[in-house]
């Protein structure tokens, strides 16, 4: 019995250590921001950006509206601090973490017309797992309200860094693809242009997600900044010619709050040119300097910039 014990407390006294020393590296890598990949811009946005408009959204921000054409057109400093596959619960962290350094003039949100339909955190929003007890107060809710044990799994580094370690040992050997300037990352041309295709289904809004961006407008408004809402091009025919009901609940809190919107999911003239899309969801570079240059003129028509 005594060799059990002895065995067991060995164990333990091995994993408290493991995990002592993978808390000191994993700290070290994020407090000094030397991770890559998609942690270059999280930590960016998170820690340092300062810029005067930044962009946020999912994807089709993040291939879809150009920095480099708004600083152009303005002269105002910008960055794309859009992220692959994240939710609003992912946007209301970072604003909630830029705007404890610093409030932008304009924040431009790329939303997708199915933006307000799901409920969570997301599926991608554990990226943020080593950022837990660092401050964000936002981010550690979302990241406890997951489970019931999530809340106590996470004072384990191990667990926390789980998420990260093989992308930290990896990029020793592998250089990752890096954002481009100003966090654009432009779509190539694909090998087929898209075919256009119609769906016939309307989009409902979830009242969680309502919420959350009912929260990210307040939170705009506190620190007067000045928030754009924008659908970006769609190749594909939507219901109702896209007049969906997701979209009509963000228009209605946006004229409640007078906030400045752009619907253009079903613009025509991108309608009906496939050569300016990567695929029916993002525009291709070209396709994503076309809009942004249209999209920057409205905005200066409508006294924005």
């Amino acid at each position: 019995m005594k060799k059990v014990i002895k065995f067991v407390l060995i164990i333990v006294a091995i994993v408290v250590v493991m995990d002592l020393l993978v808390g000191q590296i994993g700290d070290y890598m994020v407090d000094n921001h030397k991770m890559a990949g998609d942690y270059k811009s999280v930590e960016y946005v998170m820690t340092q950006c300062d810029e005067d408009v930044l962009i946020l959204g999912s994807s089709v921000a993040l291939n879809g509206l150009v920095p480099a054409v708004i600083t152009d057109s303005t002269g105002l400093s910008c960055y794309n601090g859009a992220a692959n596959g994240q939710v609003l619960p992912f946007f209301e962290t970072m604003l909630e973490c830029v705007f404890q350094r610093y409030a932008p003039k304009t924040i431009i949100f790329g939303f997708r017309p199915n933006e307000t339909t799901t409920t969570g955190i997301g599926e991608r929003y554990n990226l943020l797992v080593p950022y837990y007890g660092k401050g964000y107060e936002t981010l550690d809710r979302y990241l406890e309200s997951s489970s019931v044990e999530e809340k106590y799994l996470l004072k384990s580094n191990l667990y926390r860094y789980n998420n990260i370690w093989w992308r930290i040992l990896l990029y020793q050997f592998v250089t990752p693809n890096e954002q481009g300037k100003q966090g654009f990352v432009a779509k190539g041309m694909p090998r087929y242009y898209p075919r256009l295709n119609s769906e016939n289904k309307d989009y409902e809004s979830t009242p969680e997600r309502l919420a959350q961006f009912s929260k990210i407008v307040d939170m705009c408004k506190a620190k007067d900044v000045n928030l754009v809402v924008v659908f970006l091009p769609k190749y594909l025919k939507l219901y109702n010619n896209g007049n969906l009901s997701s979209i009509r609940d963000i228009v209605d809190i946006c004229k409640k709050n007078d906030v400045k919107y752009y619907i253009d999911v079903q613009k025509e003239e991108y309608l009906n040119d496939s050569t300016m899309f990567y695929d029916e969801t993002h525009l291709n570079k070209e396709g994503a300097y076309k809009y942004t240059g249209d999209l920057v003129n409205r905005m200066k028509k409508d006294s924005i910039f």
